[in-house]
């Protein structure tokens, strides 16, 4: 029996079928494989489903949600995990490229405007560090963002 919107399947034979019989010693074989591909299935439709939508992004990684789970489920640890596996599958979403691309120009995440680096200045404090962008790129390297920087997001 296939019950709708769902990613499993229970088999029923009657008590009385010969059936039972001559697929009992490979009703479990069957079931399993029959099992996983509908799991594979539903598996894959919903990763396409969730890696479409942005909402993952959204996420600011504060760790509110652990801090607060009653159940401590590592909420903060699944999205990482989900992002990961969608950057993998999907390429990195256009504002992270930019960002991305920021930090291996000038080692911070969003370019500082001359303005800002003047009134910096104009209230006395301290000019912002100069990043070791020989390191920044060693490091960046190490985990292949510049060529996932070059790939399309699907």
């Amino acid at each position: 029996i296939l019950l709708k919107d769902q990613p499993f399947v229970i088999f029923w034979f009657p008590r009385d079928s010969p059936t039972v019989f001559k697929v009992n010693t490979n009703l479990h074989k069957i079931s399993i494989m029959y099992l996983s591909m509908c799991h594979y299935t539903y598996m894959h439709a919903l990763k396409d489903k969730l890696f479409s939508d942005d909402i993952m992004w959204l996420c600011s990684t504060c760790f509110t949600c652990v801090d607060h789970c009653p159940q401590d489920v590592g909420i903060a640890s699944i999205v990482r995990a989900l992002r990961n596996l969608s950057v993998k599958e999907r390429g990195i979403p256009v504002v992270f490229k930019g960002l991305a691309s920021n930090i291996l120009k000038t080692g911070y995440a969003y370019i500082i405007p001359e303005l800002r680096l003047k009134k910096r200045k104009d209230q006395g404090l301290p000019t912002l560090p100069k990043a070791n962008l020989e390191s920044v790129a060693r490091l960046l390297d190490t985990t292949d963002l510049p060529k996932m920087l070059e790939k399309e997001r699907v």
